[in-house]
């Protein structure tokens, strides 16, 4: 009986420590409605968490720290969504993102010269990276995440509705 009890206890402590487990964090991103979320999974398979922040009006996250813009000015989070603080910035000082848009064509820009091209359907409203090697892409009625792989450009759709 005793020895059940300690199986049955030990079984539990590792169930506890298990409770911590989740799917990875990919980055973060900016909703149609302005609202800052973390976005979790795997490329090709990602889903957006509940609101870090609201009101957002541009974000960058390198996968490790990020920006957001609202109309109250420049705020720094950490990885997990904390805030950081505000940072001192013109209120157009955002990073400049190596991904842009040319000519109907998706341009990535790496250190040294080398370019990554991948063509685009429909029109680009704006570009923010929300990860490392990872990037959101704003459209009208959708937004694409952009992964930046080794040799190509990789295109998935993110959720518009949330859980």
């Amino acid at each position: 009986m005793t020895r059940g009890l300690i199986l049955a206890a030990s079984g539990l402590g590792v169930l506890w420590a298990q409770s911590g487990l989740g799917p990875p964090l990919a980055g973060y991103a900016r909703d149609a409605a302005g609202a800052l979320r973390p976005i979790y999974g795997v490329f090709g398979s990602l889903v957006a968490g509940e609101p870090v922040a609201r009101g957002v009006e541009a974000a960058f996250f390198s996968g490790q720290a990020g920006l957001a813009r609202t109309a109250r000015g420049l705020w720094a989070f950490d990885a997990q969504g904390g805030l950081l603080g505000r940072v001192r910035a013109p209120r157009r000082g955002m990073p400049i993102l190596a991904l842009s848009e040319e000519n109907g064509e998706l341009v990535l820009r790496r250190p040294g010269g080398a370019e990554l091209r991948a063509p685009v359907e429909g029109q680009v409203l704006g570009i923010e990276q929300i990860g490392e090697n990872l990037f959101q892409v704003h459209q009208r009625g959708r937004r694409l995440a952009v992964r930046a792989a080794d040799d190509a450009l990789e295109f998935c759709t993110l959720p518009e509705r949330f859980p």
